[in-house]
């Protein structure tokens, strides 16, 4: 890269900051200003008891299913709701899929924590070498949230039933899988680069 090139765009990412003032930089009426406009705002906004629209029956029904262990409650496939599986169901479905070798390998806990180091290797690679590219901010950015992410490193699989195809020859509904990679090492670099 020339030193003419222009700056990196300014980066919508950013990290937030714990830095607060020192009292003695704080004149002294802007904690009564401050605690008079939440005291106004607070009025503005009031929880209110709204009156429910479903009937007590209706509402125990509800209860009773959000709480049975035996059943979830997944999202269908194109928008369409939610539906209900039993659990049991629900688990075999998803080993229907993870079960394929053709598409999935399985891997022991030590291989996935390898595989996930090295892969975060690379992207810190990454980002050292095009940090003049993404600019710092989101450098630092990207290595904020990997380490944020280091806990739960993997992404997460779930299906979603395809209500709309109809129940299949084998008498189960079809199923798409997903894998999120929502709180994964990887998911913002993918922003940046197609990995």
């Amino acid at each position: 890269m020339s030193d003419d090139a222009p700056p990196p765009p300014e980066s919508k990412l950013y990290i937030r900051s714990n830095w607060r003032p020192d009292l003695c930089d704080i004149p002294d009426w802007v904690p009564a200003r401050l605690s008079k406009f939440y005291v106004r705002v607070q009025k503005l906004y009031t929880k209110k008891n709204a009156d429910s629209n479903i009937l007590p029956f209706q509402e125990r029904l509800l209860e009773q299913l959000a709480s049975d262990p035996k059943h979830l409650y997944p999202l269908a496939d194109k928008g369409l709701g939610p539906c209900a599986v039993l659990y049991e169901q629900y688990v075999k479905d998803c080993l229907v899929h993870l079960l394929n070798e053709t598409v999935y390998e399985r891997l022991s806990l030590e291989e996935a924590l390898q595989a996930t180091a090295s892969l975060k290797a690379k992207i810190q690679e990454w980002l050292d070498d095009y940090e003049h590219i993404i600019g710092p901010k989101v450098k630092e950015y990207i290595e904020h949230h990997m380490s944020t992410n280091s806990s739960s490193p993997f992404g997460q699989f779930y299906i979603m039933y395809k209500i709309h195809k109809g129940i299949g020859e084998n008498s189960l509904w079809p199923t798409r899988p997903v894998c999120s990679n929502v709180t994964s090492i990887p998911s913002l670099i993918v922003l940046y680069y197609p990995i």
